[in-house]
């Protein structure tokens, strides 16, 4: 009997070692039972397993180990991406994970961070916290992950994610003061206009330090003694930001696509005939080629080839390149289709071209840095008149043909 009750007290106090945890876990199925212990019947005589592990749970896969910081444990990640990370990353960006991709808010660590090691600041958003973490490889600090999911967290710029009570709610939930000896947190420069200094300040003790505008200068930051220098500072739209934006872009077309293509099969079959589905469908197979093309133009092209295209706006560029690419894919089309057709489709590849090239400006920094700008999103004179040709000409070429 003594030793039964021995057992069951070294159980319960592991338990007590972990109840402070930070929450580096994955929740996978509640009834599940850890190692050592078997639902409904208790724990088994051999009570050697890790004190990381928790019933109904399971460690997630960025975490190597933990360490212990006073009472409780804190996770320490792994300063690089492993392939599951990378493609997790590519689907993310595309919009399949969306609100699901994130890791739980609290305070976590890389390398081996003592009391005086820097504190970053970073939403506990998947993608965000993955990118900073690969780049602080050879640093030690902390990273607190304080809680900004919303409805469109997964596709809101960074730094709209950032915000004074989830910054100062995640200072007070960690226990930061009880971890660090100094008082600083580290955000990135991009989010100065978004966070007062002075609140945080008064209701966490602890003040603001703007680092590097780009994670990627996190570590040459450091490295300078915490001093961004003037290259850190500059606001860049390089090839490689200017392509992992494409994928948001086109994710977030597909409900507006999904519309269209309900207008322009309606349209294809209206006739004299009242409706015939045969002729929309063969018509059809022209609005896909339209519609490829003047995706292909606004929203791929025009991001690629900001720099050299002439026109200072990107209304204008996508113009140009719409009617490139009007160009290259109106001999292609169907030779079933009429000539009215033909320069319906060429309307539609045009000022779609010229929309999509427009929308893309609420991804580039400055239409980042001004929040959600609907106005982008709002077509202009030109290209309603552009729209309004095509539906025109395309509902009424079955009649006049």
């Amino acid at each position: 009997m003594g030793q039964n009750e021995e057992q069951y007290s070294t159980i319960h106090k592991r338990e007590d070692d972990v109840s402070s945890m930070e929450g580096a876990y994955c929740l996978i199925d509640p009834r599940a039972a850890i190692w050592g212990e078997e639902p409904g019947k208790g724990p088994h005589t051999r009570v050697d397993f890790p004190p990381q592990q928790r019933a109904g749970f399971t460690l997630c896969p960025f975490v190597k180990e933990f360490i212990k910081v006073g009472r409780r444990h804190v996770p320490r990640v792994k300063p690089y991406l492993s392939l599951r990370d990378m493609g997790e990353m590519v689907l993310a960006g595309l919009g399949v994970l969306r609100a699901s991709h994130v890791v739980a808010p609290g305070l976590y660590c890389v390398g081996f961070p003592d009391e005086e090691a820097p504190v970053l600041a970073v939403p506990n958003r998947k993608m965000s916290f993955d990118v900073l973490r690969k780049e602080l490889s050879g640093i030690d600090a902390w990273l607190l992950v304080f809680d900004a999911t919303r409805k469109d967290s997964w596709k809101a710029d960074e730094r709209h994610l950032y915000s004074v009570p989830a910054l100062v709610h995640a200072v007070r939930a960690s226990r930061l003061h009880d971890v660090v000896s100094h008082r600083r947190v580290y955000v990135p420069q991009s989010v100065e206009h978004r966070l007062d200094a002075d609140v945080v300040m008064g209701q966490s003790g602890f003040s603001l330090v703007y680092g590097p505008r780009r994670t990627k200068d996190w570590q040459g930051f450091f490295e300078n003694g915490g001093v961004a220098t003037v290259p850190m500072q500059e606001t860049t739209f390089t090839l490689a930001e200017r392509m992992v934006r494409i994928p948001r872009q086109l994710h977030a077309l597909l409900r507006p696509l999904a519309m269209f293509a309900v207008v322009a099969f309606v349209l294809s079959g209206m006739g004299p005939d009242v409706f015939d589905f045969d002729a929309a469908w063969s018509r059809m197979l022209g609005v896909v080629w339209a519609a490829v093309a003047a995706l292909a133009a606004g929203s791929v092209a025009v991001p690629l080839l900001l720099p050299v295209l002439p026109g200072g706006r990107l209304t204008y560029k996508g113009l140009g390149m719409g009617a490139v690419a009007a160009c290259v894919t109106l001999p292609m089309l169907p030779e079933a289709l009429s000539a009215l057709d033909v320069v319906a489709l060429g309307a539609l590849i045009v000022s779609a071209s010229s929309w999509l090239a427009r929308d893309f400006a609420r991804l580039t920094p400055i239409g980042a840095a001004m929040g959600p700008v609907t106005v982008c999103r709002r077509p202009l004179l030109g290209q309603c008149i552009g729209g309004a040709v095509w539906a025109v000409l395309w509902g009424a070429s079955r009649f006049l043909g």
